[in-house]
């Protein structure tokens, strides 16, 4: 009976921990068909600018509603739009161990210390460069 007992409380302990997450994620081919509820996790940038917007492609979003965190990847036509908007910095306004696993379980395997950041009113986004990919990864945190 005991054993039972433990097990019960086991599973019981296992599901409350799993649906504590509340992590979603968003493919899209283009932003042309993103709604207004899911465009406030995708960077502003992307979406702001008309230019911009017609040209990202192959986007993954990710977010955590519990940390107010946003990272994902796309792909843009011309890089040099981005390289206009964004500055070179660091990374350590965030905790570079929980950035790296995020963006590593999405594919990021780059190390690079240069990131480029783009602050707007309610993200900190910083974007790192994946050559070999020709892929951005972005990771942002609500302010």
């Amino acid at each position: 009976m005991k054993t039972k007992t433990v097990v019960i409380f086991e599973i019981i302990l296992i599901m409350f921990l799993c649906s504590c997450s509340d992590y979603k994620k968003n493919a899209y081919n283009n932003l042309n068909q993103v709604d207004a509820n899911k465009s406030a996790w995708l960077p502003s940038f992307l979406l702001n600018n008309q230019e911009i917007k017609q040209q990202v492609f192959n986007v993954l979003e990710c977010h955590d509603l519990d940390t107010n965190e946003s990272w994902g990847y796309f792909s843009i036509k011309n890089n040099e739009y981005l390289f206009d908007l964004s500055c070179i910095s660091d990374t350590k306004a965030f905790n570079n161990k929980k950035l790296n696993k995020r963006l590593r379980k999405i594919g990021y395997m780059n190390s690079s210390n240069e990131t480029r950041m783009v602050e707007n009113v309610n993200f900190l986004y910083y974007l790192f460069f994946d050559e070999e990919q020709n892929k951005f990864y972005f990771y942002g945190i609500y302010k």
